[in-house]
């Protein structure tokens, strides 16, 4: 059975016109009968909604006050289209110079630690930092590095001392 009726005409039908035309279609078991006769298409196209097909596809250029009251309804949308195409290929562009720049190989690699407060080189004693990066993917059988620092790095030598409970603390 046919769900819905909808009729486009471009002459002006009188309102007994259009009742009778919703009138046949609900005998004939239509649920929902749309009728646009010229007047009706002219009051959509004449608004801020039908502007843009008008222009686009009857080719009727619009006035100023209509362009005016079209970006007035449209102007934001307009714009966030425009901006989101922009971030997509700002975005596109840093992922190519990074994909670039990333077969560059890697000259200096540097990690800071920051203490949370000034302490007196005393009360921090010994210290040692240690760091393991783990690679992407793996190349020349090597997954990681491991590398650290400490504050007294030549402990470890063979002709030290063996008692490093005598160094003094801190920095």
């Amino acid at each position: 059975a046919l769900e819905a009726f909808v009729f486009f005409t471009n002459i002006n039908l009188t309102i007994g016109e259009k009742d009778s035309l919703i009138n046949i279609s609900r005998s004939s078991n239509v649920n929902h009968c749309e009728i646009f006769d010229r007047e009706r298409i002219r009051i959509s196209l004449d608004n801020p909604d039908g502007f843009s097909i008008r222009f686009q596809y009857l080719n009727i250029p619009l006035s100023e006050a209509e362009q005016a009251s079209f970006f007035a309804q449209w102007g934001d949308d307009i714009q966030q289209v425009i901006s989101s195409g922009f971030k997509n290929i700002e975005s596109g562009l840093g992922r190519l110079l990074f994909l670039e720049e990333s077969k560059n190989p890697l000259h200096y690699f540097t990690i800071s630690f920051e203490l949370n407060n000034k302490y007196p080189s005393e009360t921090i004693g010994h210290f040692r930092a240690f760091c393991f990066m783990n690679l992407k993917e793996v190349k020349k059988n090597i997954f990681g590095v491991t590398f650290g620092s400490s504050d007294k790095s030549n402990r470890m030598l063979m002709n030290r001392r063996k008692d490093f409970s005598l160094d003094l603390a801190g920095v």
